[in-house]
């Protein structure tokens, strides 16, 4: 009788351990009626769980270069389909993170153009990305904050893969929603990207085609104060001469900064905003060339080693206020970069995200859309990435340096730990 007893109690407490352990596993799937729960926080988990493998891991160097090489690829490439005279913002580090969810859930040689573009494969990108991602500096003065999402139409032919979902989850703290893609899938991925982005862009799509099986988003949030404030005499307004050579009239903000920048091509100043964890830059091509030329040529290479050169030479400069914002459609410039497979329904490869009647999907679009304000006070800019899957079937010297961006320039937001940029742009009008 005791050992039946025990036998009863042995199986119990097994019941009571597997129910713990079924309700303490990550929730990843959200159903849609519960997305105000998930605005609030009460279902929102916002660190990954591999986030205790990673934390404190320091960005190796190769995963510095791999980041900084597919930033200045993607503008190089985005720069020569830019129409001349044209400014233009993109934020590779948005792009990247997009690509990494998708890539996830690619396979083969869809997989291996990829990572050849994003310079790792999942295996090494997730882990460097989550790392970098968890090292970012965030306060009340100075933050830049990242946040993903996975959106699947929720029918019975399509299928996707668990494995798949728990590992954006578990790696980028990926959002997932089962949804009926209608009107109101549409309102909800249009507030979610304005939550993210802090009001700064409040919609991407006004419909889900009928075609689309899955948008995979990451929006970035960015929004920093100088570190010294502008006292009104260093205000003044000015000229800023167009990449054409036409005048427009600008608000200058007037400084002197003690970082120096200098590559074959261009010269540079850093101004850092509030708490030294961020910093603007600002790059003016040298004589021989000019800023598209110099945006559409510099490399990751050639960044780092400026940014790992720089020195503390006094530099008087003048920034202008100015405001920009961009979409910009990335398909083009992703196949020509290196991965036509993920792009073409006859060859695509994601069988690893899923099938749609037991066929792979494919990836239809890749898109962009950034803001950035940059004025006296400081600069706030965002962005979000969302790719759609569709089925197939010192003492000042006697001669300081000067950086006047008062003609075309390219500039980045980087964190100045890494230096890897979260923006770049290129001003040629103001």
């Amino acid at each position: 009788m005791k050992k039946k007893l025990l036998s009863v109690s042995c199986l119990l407490l097994a019941a009571v351990i597997l129910l713990l352990a079924v309700s303490c596993h990550r929730k990843i799937i959200i159903d849609e009626t519960n997305l105000l729960q998930v605005y609030l926080g009460d279902s929102e988990d916002a660190k990954p769980r591999k986030a205790d493998e990673v934390q404190g891991t320091e960005l190796s160097a190769a995963g510095k270069q791999a980041m900084a090489q597919f930033a200045f690829s993607l503008l190089n490439r985005t720069i020569l389909s830019t129409e001349k005279g044209k400014n233009q913002l993109l934020s590779p580090l948005s792009a990247m993170y997009c690509l990494a969810l998708i890539a996830n859930g690619a396979g083969e040689e869809t997989r291996a153009q990829m990572s050849a573009v994003l310079g790792m494969a999942p295996e090494e990108l997730n882990p460097t990305l989550l790392a970098y991602a968890l090292g970012l500096p965030s306060g009340e003065n100075a933050k830049l904050e990242l946040a993903n999402s996975v959106w699947f139409r929720d029918c019975d032919s399509l299928k996707i893969n668990e494995s798949f979902l728990q590992t954006v989850a578990d790696w980028y703290a990926a959002q997932i929603y089962a949804s009926a893609f209608d009107a109101k899938t549409v309102k909800n991925i249009n507030a979610w990207c304005e939550k993210y982005t802090d009001g700064m862009i409040k919609k991407i799509i006004d419909e889900a085609e009928p075609s689309s099986m899955l948008y995979l988003i990451n929006a970035l949030a960015f929004e920093a104060k100088w570190a010294t404030e502008y006292e009104k005499d260093q205000i003044e307004s000015g000229d800023f001469t167009t990449a054409t050579g036409e005048k427009q009239a600008a608000t200058f903000l007037h400084s002197t900064e003690h970082l120096y920048l200098e590559g074959d091509t261009f010269e540079g100043v850093a101004k850092y905003y509030k708490g030294g964890n961020y910093a603007f830059v600002g790059l003016l091509p040298k004589a021989g060339t000019d800023a598209a030329t110099l945006a559409a040529t510099l490399t990751g290479e050639e960044w780092m080693r400026a940014w790992n050169s720089q020195s503390g030479e006094v530099v008087k400069t003048k920034i202008p206020e100015f405001k920009t914002e961009t979409f910009i459609k990335l398909t083009d410039i992703l196949r020509a970069m290196g991965m036509p497979n993920a792009f073409d329904p006859a060859v695509a490869n994601f069988l690893p995200m899923g099938t749609y009647n037991g066929g792979s999907l494919y990836l239809s679009d890749v898109f962009q859309k950034t803001y950035l304000e940059l004025d006296r006070n400081g600069t706030k800019a965002a962005a979000v990435t969302w790719g759609i899957m569709e089925a197939t079937s010192a003492a000042p010297p006697e001669n300081p340096k000067e950086i006047y961006l008062d003609r075309p320039f390219v500039y980045l937001i980087v964190d100045t730990a890494t230096g890897i940029p979260s923006f770049i742009g290129l001003t040629q009008s103001i």
